[in-house]
Formats: structure tokens, sequence, C-alpha cells
């Protein structure tokens, strides 16, 4: 009878469990407007951690401190957002060459494909017309998108430097708390778990983004040495889709080779392009990164497509880009968990 009992409370412990991470996931997905910006906060807090315990150590005032880390940190955003503001006044200045010279490459490519013997085109079919409607401009509904992301992007911006502040505020002393909550007055298994958490986050952030950057600038070259048109703006692009593992690197190689197509004429340049960049991709993600990250922040990629399909599911392309930090914070929380180190053995990569 108490054997039946106690599989009887397993049983429901179990359900009850099932029924936890759906709520979970539900919450995720409906308050995803709250929940990515504090996400975002909370690692851009982890981050930036260390360079208070350094300002600390040199003996700057503690007022001073929490307003020289959100001013560095907003020096950063303004700066990327500058980039994205002068990149997108550049492009649409030149929207009417741009347009000209898709036109002129979509004409060529309908001409080649009518000379395929095995491929039958209407050339009765107006195609610069259609053209034409494919590209008009829908001034309206263009304004009416872009006012309800500037909207919303203000809303995330906010609450993500709300969030941002107070918990600088709060990591300050991080160390008084944990041990408080621990109930012990110092070097708390909760606190040693928790720095240990820490330092891997930091040490993956700063690595992962220095191998995005690193990225980023060699795109930015190639494509200068080729003479692509925003040639700083493919490299921007190709630093932010290199943090979506697997999938990032190869949309970021998409647009600096379509522009290429749309410059030249001739196909040789286009091709060596690609080549180069493709390369690139190929040995950054699986040369340098696995080097230089260790096989201690690694993930084996069953765990990273389970993670884009997961978190991009839930959250879009902020998922997309946040999926590998999120999964590498669980593999190391899960760690710490005897019952569950296991898991993150599982998850990890054995080279």
């Amino acid at each position: 009878m108490p054997k039946k009992i106690e599989q009887h409370d397993l049983a429901i412990k179990n359900i009850l469990l099932v029924l936890l991470l759906i709520v979970i996931f539900y919450i995720l997905y409906s308050l995803q407007a709250i929940i990515i910006p504090l996400v975002m906060a909370l690692l851009f807090a982890i981050m930036f951690q260390p360079l208070i315990t350094w300002l600390r150590k040199v003996k700057m005032p503690r007022w001073l401190i929490l307003p020289t880390v959100i001013f560095i940190t907003l020096v950063v955003l303004l700066l990327l957002y500058v980039v994205v503001l002068e990149t997108s006044s550049d492009l649409i200045d030149n929207k009417a060459y741009l347009l000209k010279r898709l036109q002129i490459k979509s004409n060529d490519f309908i001409q080649f494909l009518r000379t395929l013997p095995f491929i039958k085109i209407d050339r009765r079919m107006d195609w610069r017309g259609l053209f034409e409607i494919l590209t008009q401009n829908k001034m309206g509904s263009t304004l009416s998108y872009l006012s309800n992301v500037l909207f919303s992007f203000s809303t995330s911006f906010f609450m993500f430097l709300l969030y941002y502040i107070v918990l600088l505020i709060g990591m300050a002393d991080y160390k008084k708390y944990l041990n408080y909550v621990s109930g012990e007055s110092e070097h708390s298994d909760l606190l040693v778990n928790y720095e240990r958490i820490q330092r891997s986050i930091y040490s993956y952030m700063i690595l992962k983004s220095f191998i995005c950057l690193c990225t980023g600038f060699i795109t930015y070259t190639v494509c200068l040495f080729y003479g692509i048109n925003f040639a700083f703006f493919w490299g921007f692009i190709t630093f932010l889709l290199t943090f979506i593992p697997t999938i990032g690197p190869i949309m970021a190689a998409i647009p600096p080779i379509l522009m290429a197509a749309i410059q030249y004429d001739s196909l040789s340049p286009v091709s060596t392009l690609a080549i180069i960049l493709i390369a690139l991709k190929l040995i950054m993600g699986n040369v340098v990164e696995p080097l230089v990250m260790g096989g201690k922040l690694r993930l084996n990629l069953l765990t990273v497509l389970f993670g884009l399909v997961f978190w991009g599911f839930i959250w879009g392309i902020a998922g997309l880009i946040l999926s590998v930090p999120l999964m590498v914070l669980i593999k190391l929380i899960f760690e710490q968990i005897p019952s569950l180190a296991i898991v993150s053995r599982i998850m990890g990569s054995s080279e």
C-alpha cells in the first residue's frame, strides 16, 4: 500500500511539473515584451559587473561608479544606433540607383531564362510593369509600419534601461545579499555558484562579442576591397547576425553578395566574393570559435538547434540572438545542481 501511495505521489509530481513548464512557456511567450528587455538587461549587467568591481578597486567614489557604467553603456548603444541610422539614410538616398540596377539585373536574368530550352516564359508578360508594381512606394503603410516599430523600440529601450539600472544597483552589493539569502556570513555555496556562473557568462559574452566583431571587421574589409557599396553596414550586419548560431553567418553573407551581384556586370568578382565570405564564416564558426571558447562553454549541435527552434518560436528574432547565451546560462545552472548535472553534460560537447 505505501508503495502505491509513493507511485501515486510521484505521478502527481510529474504532472504538476509538466503543467508548471507549460505555464512558464506560456508566460515567456505572452510577456515577451516585458521579459526580453529584462533578459537583455541581465546579460548587459553581467558583462559590466567586472567593470564595477575594477572601478571599486581603483578607489573611484561609489556615487560615481553607477553613472559612469550607465554612461559607457549608453555610448555603446548610441554608436550602434548612429550606424543603423546613417546607413539607412544612405540606402534611402541611393534608392533610385539601387532600383535601377536591380531592374537591369532582373531583366538580364529573365532574358537568360528565356534562352534555356527547358524553361518556358511568356514573352507577352510585361515584366517591367510587374517590377514597378512590386517596388512601388507604399508611403502610407511604410510610415505606419515605421511608426509602430519606433514606438515598440522606444518602449523596449526604456524598459531595458530601467531594468539595467535596477540590476546594476542590486549587483553592486550582491555578495552581502547572497550571503543573507543563504543564511551564512561569508563564502556561501550560493555566492560561490553565482560567481562561477557569472564568470562563465561574462567569458562567453566577451569571447562571442570578440569573434563577432572580428568577423564583421573582416567582412567590412573584404567588401571595401571589392568596392561594395555600404561596406560598413554589411560588416555591422555581419557582427549582429553572427550572434545567431548556424544560420546567422549564412544570413550575414547573403546581403553583400546580392549587393555585389547588383553592382557588377561580371560574374567573376561576385563568385570570388561569395567564396571568400562563405569560407570566412566556415573558418570562424568551425575553427576559431571552438578554439577560443573551449569545451566548458560549448554546446553540442543538437542543443544549439533546439535552442534556436525553441527561443525563436517563443521570442522571434530576439530569441534567435539570445538562444545560445540562454542555453549556456541554463547549462551552467544545471552544473550546480547535482541531480541535473547529467543534463548539463548532455547539453555540452565532449570535444
